[in-house]
């Protein structure tokens, strides 16, 4: 038996290197066709870091090389922190995800006031799109979405706006009586450990922009033709339920670790967090709190991409396997990065479509 538990440890070990290699062969060449200038890669098995690596470079200016500990602009992968901040809250009895938006906000129509929590976190509620970007604050973003009116009934469709996380952040400040990304720090990232995560507080006045100091932030390009330029994305504070979060792959991997612990978030409770949760008559959807649920060639998947394409984490919550690609580059390319890298650690997947 002893003979037999050694050789299965020599297989599985043998298939680890091969993996980890056929990995940085994969990731190499995507950068060379693809003109990311660093890539960061995690992959996360039954709470197990099995693959943390770091390619490239975090700024071209400087020729500055990536770290483990480079935080990366995530963008709308924010989304699936919020949907953990959501089902922690949950889970410490500060709200329920059923709650009605009445509850919380008083200046809201009559038919809105049903809209549930966990409808705006799974983008069921009906609330249109708008540019929050646009706006000047939370307040004049809200207002302009209560103008445009419901676009269908709440909880009869889905459809992804960030528009439905405006007013989950004023939901979040009014429950907890701090900004969002205080809550967010109290709630979720200080008591995971995660110090290499947070919001810049950016802020524009007229010629002057201002923002916290990130160590080691990692810049952030695109590609014309023949050269690199800066590309980063402005998410002003009242966004920051919906993109904005900047967070290493050290600390990414060991939010995964958490959630594969099944201590800090309940496994009834992730249930929730990655859905997917059904519509009102009972239908299924692809959503869970933030998170995006498919059937990705026979096996149950949940994630979410950002940037587009800046971020890409993806999760096999019935294998309790994780995989997370982080790059510098925005635009031009499809998120398969996750997806291409998984086929090395999950037998029977195969390689999605590349883009040319």
């Amino acid at each position: 038996m002893k003979k037999i538990m050694t050789l299965a440890l020599m297989a599985f070990l043998g298939f680890s290197v091969k993996a980890q290699d056929q990995t940085d062969l994969f990731l190499d060449s995507v950068m060379q066709a693809q003109h990311i200038p660093g890539i960061a890669v995690a992959v996360i098995r039954e709470g197990e870091i099995i693959k943390k690596q770091t390619y490239g470079l975090a700024n071209l200016e400087w020729n500055i090389p990536l770290r483990e500990s480079s935080p990366f602009q995530l963008a709308s992968v924010t989304k699936i922190y919020t949907g953990m901040l959501l089902g922690k809250m949950h889970q410490e009895g500060l709200l329920s995800l059923d709650d009605p938006m009445g509850s919380y906000l008083d200046s809201i129509p009559d038919s809105w006031k049903g809209i549930t929590i966990r409808q705006l976190a799974a983008h069921q509620s009906g609330i249109r799109m708008i540019s929050l970007e646009s706006y000047q604050d939370l307040g004049s973003a809200m207002k302009a979405a209560v103008e445009a009116g419901l676009e269908y009934e709440p909880g009869s469709r889905e459809f992804y706006v960030s528009t439905d996380y405006a007013f989950l952040n004023q939901i979040i400040q009014n429950i907890t009586g701090m900004p969002f990304q205080e809550a967010m720090d109290k709630h979720l990232l200080k008591p995971l450990g995660l110090t290499q995560t947070g919001f810049d507080n950016l802020s524009d006045g007229g010629l002057f922009r201002s923002a916290n100091l990130i160590k080691e932030r990692v810049a952030v390009y695109g590609w014309d033709t023949d050269h690199h330029f800066i590309s980063d994305m402005r998410f002003p504070i009242w966004f920051y339920p919906a993109g904005g979060i900047y967070s290493s792959i050290s600390d990414m991997a060991k939010a995964m670790q958490a959630l594969d612990s099944g201590v800090f978030i309940r496994k009834e409770i992730q249930d929730m967090v990655f859905g997917p949760n059904p519509l009102k008559d009972g239908k299924q959807s692809n959503f869970g709190l933030g998170w995006i649920t498919e059937e990705y060639q026979g096996f149950k998947m949940t994630g979410h991409s950002g940037g587009p394409a800046l971020a890409d984490l993806i999760r096999f919550p019935d294998l309790k396997i994780s995989i997370i690609v982080l790059t510098n580059r925005r635009g031009g390319f499809y998120p398969f990065l996750s997806r291409g890298v998984a086929r090395f650690y999950i037998e029977g997947l195969v390689m999605p479509e590349i883009p040319d």
